[in-house]
C-alpha cells in the first residue's frame, strides 16, 4: 500500500469554471459520517480517498456524483485526515482537512 507525504492542500485550477463546480463536505469535525455534496461534478467514478497524517489510506472507495453522498466514518480512528477526490482520469478535484472525533 502506498504512502503518500501531504505538503499542501489545493485546489485543482480552474475547477470552478464557468459551471460553478465545487465539492461541500460536512459536518467537520465529523463523528461518524461525512456529508459531500457534487454541485454540477459530471460523470460517475469520484474516487473518494482518505489518509492519516502518515499518509496511510483509511478510505478509499467510488462515489456516485448524481446524489449527496454519507461516507461512513464509524471504523475510522478519531484523528486529523486529509480527504481527496479524485476523477475516473485521475484528475485532482479537490481536498480537505477532516477532523474525527
Amino acid at each position: 500500500q502506498p504512502i503518500y507525504q501531504v505538503t499542501s492542500i489545493d485546489e485543482k485550477p480552474g475547477n470552478k469554471g464557468e459551471d460553478n463546480a465545487d465539492i461541500n463536505v460536512y459536518p467537520n469535525p465529523a463523528t461518524d459520517y461525512l456529508n459531500v455534496d457534487f454541485i454540477n461534478i459530471k460523470g460517475s467514478g469520484v474516487m473518494a480517498q482518505m489518509y492519516d497524517v502518515q499518509g496511510k489510506t483509511v478510505l478509499d472507495l467510488k462515489v456516485n456524483t448524481a446524489a449527496s453522498q454519507k461516507l461512513d466514518l464509524g471504523k475510522v480512528a478519531k484523528g486529523t485526515y486529509i480527504l481527496r477526490f479524485v476523477s475516473p482520469e485521475g484528475e485532482f478535484l479537490k481536498s480537505f482537512r477532516i477532523i474525527k472525533n
